[in-house]
């Protein structure tokens, strides 16, 4: 993933596309901290990763004390006025380390070759002047290389998805749009668990990934891969309720207590009498568009244990 993102940087600067080379070059330090610092927020595992990475690096004190450096502060105060301001600058009052607190930041727009980074600092009293004077290239350039030795040395952190195809292995040798899904229905299996976690009963019955695929394959290259039935949504039985803990206890009270056949071929209808009555008055009632009078009579005597305690006669 890296590779491609430095190979890209670097073909920018050799065609002195210097902006876009600092636009991708800013971003590295973002995937490099989410690999390296995954449950922190954006600011803190980019300044983190920068500062374990590169800053502690190009940190430097001369004679006269501590110069501005690009720390990780620094590198990612640019990257936000420069990606979401346009301009390629540094907010000083958005920088903690008072080093750093730049009264001027100026882009040599240069190949590197004959400056690197240059810093200038005048101290009258308690009034500090500071300016420093850093070449894109060479910015762009240690972002690049430190970034892609950091992702070789940990390339099992970069566990995020990254769903690139080159347009040379889509049309090449061993295109997958020259055979068909060998990992199932990965699309149809997404689409279904999302489904079903929204309590809906509607699926995707068939290959969906292989129609898509035999669509994308006509579309491209004109010929179609293996026939495929075209996938249909089918909508399966609604899934029964779990039963409660009193609907349980009843219904094996019910086979234990009503044998005969009469009984058995009304289980349900009794059963819901049950647990929907919430009187003597109302379960009589009830059991009374069912059965006749004696066997309401029968039923009730047998429920008895069960209501004795429910209100009415």
């Amino acid at each position: 993933m890296i590779e491609i993102f430095a190979n890209d940087i670097r073909s920018a600067l050799k065609n002195q596309c210097y902006f876009s080379a600092l636009s991708l070059a800013l971003t590295l330090p973002d995937i490099c901290g989410k690999a390296e610092y995954p449950n922190k927020q954006v600011a803190e595992r980019y300044i983190s990763w920068y500062d374990k990475y590169i800053g502690a690096y190009v940190k430097n004190e001369g004679s006269f004390g501590q110069s501005p450096y690009l720390s990780g502060e620094m590198v990612y105060n640019l990257r936000n006025t420069y990606l979401h301001q346009g301009s390629p600058n540094v907010d000083a009052s958005k920088v903690k380390e008072e080093t750093n607190q730049v009264d001027k930041f100026i882009l040599s727009l240069g190949d590197g070759t004959k400056i690197h980074e240059m810093t200038f600092s005048v101290n009258v009293g308690a009034v500090a002047f500071r300016t420093i004077l850093v070449d894109i290239t060479y910015l762009c350039s240690v972002l690049c290389d430190c970034s892609l030795a950091y992702y070789r040395e940990n390339v099992e952190k970069f566990v995020f998805e990254f769903n690139i195809i080159p347009q040379g292995y889509l049309f090449g040798k061993d295109s997958p749009l020259d055979v068909g899904p060998n990992d199932g229905d990965p699309i149809g299996n997404v689409i279904n668990k999302k489904l079903l976690a929204t309590g809906n009963n509607v699926q995707i019955a068939g290959n969906l990934t292989q129609h898509i695929m035999n669509i994308s394959a006509q579309t491209l290259t004109g010929k179609a891969l293996l026939q495929n039935n075209q996938p249909s949504i089918e909508k399966n039985a609604p899934a029964k309720p779990t039963p409660s803990k009193k609907e349980l206890q009843f219904r094996s009270f019910f086979g234990q207590t009503f044998k005969e056949k009469k009984y058995k071929d009304k289980k349900e209808q009794i059963i819901e009498a049950v647990l929907t009555s919430k009187t003597k008055t109302q379960l009589n009632s009830k059991l009374t568009k069912i059965f006749p009078g004696v066997d309401v009579k029968i039923i009730l005597k047998r429920l008895q244990s069960k209501i004795k305690d429910w209100p009415g006669q």
